[in-house]
């Protein structure tokens, strides 16, 4: 059992991708999927030669890849007496380039050194794909230093092991920020665990008081109120249950990736107010205490914007996701002292299918 709680806070899955380029971009992928389960690291979903990463995308869900880049573009170069990588190691082994429109990696060992390169501008190309397709780059490696390099990448990463990869910090924060979304959402899934459990209990207890009060109901002659408050209870402890499923605490959209989503796509220009997922609405029966109910399965935004055409092109982007199945302006209100416009937008989504 302890076992169990344990893995919840850690990275379970990574991609490992490879892209081989060629003349005109990737030539093909080769992918997998790797688990980490207690002390048994596992490979699942193994692809090969994929011909684009739109390709590549089909076969696994977003989520966080490391990444080994060979084949065109890519210069490796054996090097002497080097042990730290700096600019002019690059103006070694490239005397009239410019250090900052490259990446570059070092790997040493006792026996030699090799520098690997490759253009900023067509590495940040393949990043920025896989960005908008919802992967998370956690590592970028160079060249075939040998087999499977992508996959050995990807094994150290979920390990959480010193890795050979290009010198840049955005990475590094990558795999820090995955870490730490893997312990919170670690939280997450023990507290609705116990939270589930304790609801469980609670309906099963209703539902013991429900056959009590039948008995009391026959024997004291109890009202259509006393009944209706047991009916209220167990209705309460069910929306509480639908809750949680589509919270994420026992499967369905994690949260922090629907935000995620939503805040890659929305421009510059607007600037947001509230973004409420799965938002309360409070509610007053005439004669009883107010009631909490959940609209699951839907997203509340509001915020201001410059111009309507721009709050329109992020709804067209909205709508295009693959999580929602509708997307409406509920309010749109100018300010005409600053000429901006106040909004309130409702997206409701598909049911997460896993």
């Amino acid at each position: 059992m302890l076992q169990r709680i344990k893995e919840r806070f850690e990275l379970q899955a990574l991609i490992g991708v490879e892209l081989r380029l060629g003349k005109e971009g990737v030539d093909h992928i080769n992918a997998c999927t790797l688990r980490l389960s207690g002390d048994l690291l596992s490979v699942t979903s193994k692809k090969e030669d994929l011909k684009n990463i739109a390709h590549f995308a089909k076969h696994f869900k977003p989520g966080p890849v490391a990444i080994c880049l060979t084949g065109k573009g890519v210069l490796t170069k054996e090097v002497k007496n080097v042990l730290v990588m700096d600019k002019q190691v690059v103006q070694l082994v490239m005397p009239n380039a410019n250090p900052d429109e490259f990446y570059f990696q070092l790997y040493s060992t006792a026996q030699q050194a090799m520098v690997s390169l490759i253009r900023r501008k067509v590495a940040d190309q393949i990043l920025s794909e896989l960005n908008d397709l919802g992967f998370q780059v956690v590592a970028l490696s160079l060249g075939e230093l040998d087999d499977d390099s992508a996959y050995k990448a990807a094994f150290q990463v979920l390990l959480n092991q010193e890795i050979v990869e290009v010198q840049e910090v955005n990475f590094a924060h990558n795999r820090r920020q995955m870490f730490a979304k893997a312990r919170v959402l670690g939280v997450a899934v023990v507290f609705g665990s116990t939270l589930f459990a304790l609801l469980v209990i609670s309906f099963l207890l209703s539902g013991y008081f429900d056959g009590k009060a039948d008995q009391l109901a026959l024997k004291r002659n109890a009202t259509g109120m006393e009944i209706k408050k047991y009916q209220e209870m167990e209705a309460d402890v069910m929306q509480k249950a639908v809750l949680i499923i589509h919270t994420g605490w026992a499967g369905g959209y994690p949260l922090a990736w629907l935000t995620d989503q939503l805040m890659v796509s929305k421009p510059a220009a607007i600037t947001l107010r509230q973004l409420n997922i799965n938002p309360l609405k409070p509610t007053k029966i005439q004669g009883a205490a107010s009631t909490e109910i959940y609209e699951v399965n839907k997203i509340v935004v509001s915020g201001v914007c410059d111009q309507a055409a721009t709050l329109n092109n992020w709804l067209f982007e909205i709508r295009s996701k693959s999580f929602v199945a509708a997307c409406a302006i509920g309010q749109y209100e100018l300010n005409k002292e600053s000429g901006m416009g106040n909004f309130t937008i409702y997206i409701v989504l598909k049911d997460y299918e896993g």
